[in-house]
């Protein structure tokens, strides 16, 4: 028996939310009862996430697993906006995939029959099938059913049938609970046996696809498999092509108190890597990027991180601390090796200090699983809703034996009451990449919005947006309408 492979993801590293689908196939695949057995592991232990039983595909007999959904169930997101740790756990499942194949047993044939001698046992004079060449896999009280090769007009009637194995003597002879008579002595007697029940026989971990690894990314359905080789940092040569685990464009302009938290993609290198900024006056610094055995790591890319509030502890390359100064006007930030070998493309922040009339700002998830941001600087609507839940109580009540109503008793009453916070939130103007990075902010899953100096969990109410080209609109301005998650409650 074997089973070969016929397609795989393209990478190790696999985007979580897109169909991520093994194929294989069986040179067992038209027994009877056949299915190929799929066991998706945490990878390199035998913690067992799921298991599947498939059908043979119509047509080539095939097997397709679709694993994303279960993987799913297994990527939440890391949002760190008050520590900073460079492990992600949460954002990534590591995993292995063996396969392996399940059909009906296959008949096991004896070639005669034979008195069984065991003196002072209870199997002692029952009969005994046997053959010296082939194996069988029966145990004792297992069904089974036997088809003599002379059916249908069998020379020993009683053996034909359902009948039980007492006692297994070798893995080439079976005792069933059949007396022992001569049928027809000198007469070789011969047939085949199966499971009455059509059991099967389960032979797993045939092939197996090892370490692969899921992250809470996805890729448009137009742009194919998720290419990790643009991603994935290896630190064994330098490189200015590899990118950041982000869908946010190559300059931004934020504001001096957002957060951003992009993700990299790690080989797993023992070596040390380091996050690079460097201002407009080639002030550089650099922060030692730990936990580096992990396949996805956190840095701090916004400039909130950056001020001498921030959370981040940098290490002077040259110039002076702070990064950002009163009159910095932009820094770049980028990825190298512990001695300065750049290691992936430069990203430019460039700070936004237009005139605001607010400093509220939104966090969100993007696409491949890092976290942007947006300033949300002009004017904004700030509307409370009350929510009353409401019953009808009856008209009237006893008093002194008879029934009355007064103004206390009928009609509505309130059984609880809420207050949901809904905010219209103003853009200033973005360029063309802005605006098509802010298309992910109104169909993120998660977002935090930062009013009132924190952060508060909200989700986007807008059910459809429009996509901005300059062509077509010389200014681009987005508005919004979000939602606070948590409701305030009121005494009732």
């Amino acid at each position: 028996m074997a089973i070969s492979n016929i397609a795989q993801p393209l990478h190790k590293y696999v985007t979580g939310y897109n169909p991520i689908v093994f194929v294989n196939d069986s040179d067992n695949k038209t027994e009877n009862g056949f299915r190929y057995l799929y066991d998706i592991y945490s990878a390199g232990t035998n913690n067992l996430l799921a298991s599947y039983q498939i059908a043979p595909r119509i047509g080539d007999g095939y097997g397709v697993l679709s694993a994303e959904k279960v993987l799913q169930n297994y990527l939440t997101y890391n949002f760190s906006a008050s520590t900073l740790p460079f492990s992600i756990r949460d954002s990534w499942v590591a995993f292995d995939v063996k396969v392996g194949e399940t059909f009906e047993a296959d008949p096991w044939t004896y070639i005669d029959y034979q008195f069984f001698i065991a003196t002072g046992t209870t199997n002692h004079g029952y009969t005994e099938l046997y053959n010296t060449a082939t194996t069988h896999n029966y145990s004792v009280g297992d069904q089974i059913n036997i088809v003599q090769s002379d059916e249908p007009n069998p020379a020993f009637p009683q053996l034909s049938g359902l009948h039980t194995v007492r006692f297994v003597p070798s893995p080439n002879s079976i005792v069933i609970d059949l007396v022992f008579v001569y049928a027809n002595p000198g007469v070789l007697i011969s047939g085949t046996t199966t499971f009455a029940d059509n059991q099967k026989q389960f032979d797993r971990d045939l092939f197996t696809y090892s370490a692969y690894t899921a992250f809470n990314g996805a890729v448009p359905t137009r742009q194919g498999q998720f290419n990790a080789n643009e991603y994935v940092l290896t630190a064994l040569t330098g490189s200015v092509t590899n990118k950041f685990l982000t869908t946010a464009p190559d300059e931004l302009r934020k504001t001096r108190n957002e957060e951003m938290f992009w993700n990299i993609m790690n080989a797993r290198s023992t070596r040390a890597f380091y996050v690079r900024y460097q201002n407009d006056t080639n002030d550089t610094f650099q922060t030692l990027i730990v936990n580096n055995t992990q396949p996805l790591l956190q840095v701090p890319i916004g400039p909130a991180a950056q001020t001498p509030s921030g959370q981040l502890t940098a290490t002077t390359v040259s110039g002076t601390q702070p990064l950002i100064k009163p009159n910095t006007k932009y820094y770049d930030v980028w990825i190298t090796d512990s001695i300065g070998i750049q290691q992936t493309r430069k990203k430019r922040i460039v700070l936004d200090d237009r005139c605001a009339i607010n400093d509220i700002h939104i966090s969100f998830l993007d696409r491949l699983g890092s976290f942007g941001s947006f300033a949300f600087q002009l004017k904004y609507n700030d509307t409370t809703a009350v929510d009353r839940q409401i019953y009808n109580r009856q008209d009237g009540e006893i008093q002194n034996g008879t029934w009355v109503t007064n103004n206390f008793i009928a009609g509505n009453n309130v059984n609880s009451v809420s207050l949901a916070r809904k905010l219209q939130l103003n853009t200033n103007w973005m360029t063309e990449d802005e605006a098509r990075y802010f298309d992910e902010l109104v169909s993120s899953p998660v977002t935090f919005l930062f009013i009132d100096g924190q952060y508060q969990l909200c989700t986007i109410d807008d059910s459809s947006y429009e996509t901005s080209q300059q062509r077509n609109k010389k200014l681009i301005r987005k508005t919004i309408t979000v939602s606070i998650s948590a409701n305030d409650y009121i005494n009732y």
